[in-house]
């Protein structure tokens, strides 16, 4: 039965988390099952994925967030997928102010916890509305480039880019950019301030503003506590968003960039 809680954070970014917790919990319950519980905490709501599947031995609790680690694939077979599953929810976990944590023993099963901030009921109708694209300001058309190195991320992004009519591109990298848009520039970017390999979103930005020719209106997202910091490294005229970042926050700015270009 459905429940009331309600919790302050990113909807899309929580709900890739969420989904990759399943989708692993699917992958090694073997022929147990799988259940998706939420309980009240103080100030947060809580989040759980239990299975009844192998368990993992306490030892391991740590190395699984890691990327690249993978119980019982000492071979390295990539059918078996990468491992980045699980290092990707403890980032997007991470990016999200929330908290991750797993709780399983061998034969015993795995109970994965996510703490999410909880939020205001009050202010639910706002915020949902607010997460549609309204007549004022709509993006309905607009080419938007989205530059993260997580493809997680990019999904949720796209998905949200589509409900305001937006058609969106998205590459992991600066590399990725010149095949990907086929000669039609973006009319603004959005991307993430840490790409992978030690690679910078402003950088990216620099390099798909060079093969437009033009300075195309960028949006830098960032989970610097300090954005200003980001925003005087930034070249030319960016818009700085911090992590997690509010559908509402998104749909203006990305308004306000592509007005600006006009």
């Amino acid at each position: 039965m459905p429940g009331q809680a309600v919790v302050h954070t990113d909807a899309v970014m929580l709900e890739r988390l969420i989904g990759n917790l399943v989708a692993n919990a699917i992958r090694y319950a073997d022929e147990g099952a799988v259940m998706l519980a939420c309980r009240r905490a103080r100030g947060a709501v809580r989040i759980q994925v239990r299975d009844s599947g192998r368990g993992i031995a306490p030892e391991e609790h740590d190395r699984i967030f890691e990327e690249y680690y993978q119980i019982g694939n000492p071979e390295r077979d990539r059918a078996k997928g990468l491992g980045l599953g699980l290092a990707t929810v403890r980032r997007m976990a991470a990016a999200l102010g929330a908290r991750v944590s797993v709780r399983s023993f061998p034969g015993k099963g795995s109970t994965f916890e996510v703490s999410v901030p909880a939020g205001d009921p009050s202010k639910v109708a706002p915020a949902a509305a607010a997460a549609q694209a309204p007549e004022h300001g709509s993006l309905r058309g607009a080419r938007v480039l989205v530059i993260d190195d997580e493809a997680p991320i990019r999904e949720g992004m796209c998905a949200l880019l589509r409900q305001w009519g937006c058609e969106s591109v998205a590459v992991a990298g600066a590399r990725e950019a010149q095949a990907a848009l086929a000669g039609r520039p973006p009319a603004v970017i959005v991307a993430d301030l840490r790409l992978g390999e030690g690679a910078s979103g402003i950088d990216a930005i620099a390099h798909v503003r060079g093969l437009a020719a033009s300075e195309v209106p960028a949006i830098l997202v960032t989970g610097d506590a300090s954005p200003d910091r980001a925003q005087r490294a930034a070249p030319g005229a960016l818009a700085v968003l911090l992590k997690p970042v509010q559908p509402a926050q998104l749909h203006a700015a990305l308004a306000q960039a592509i007005a600006a270009n006009y």
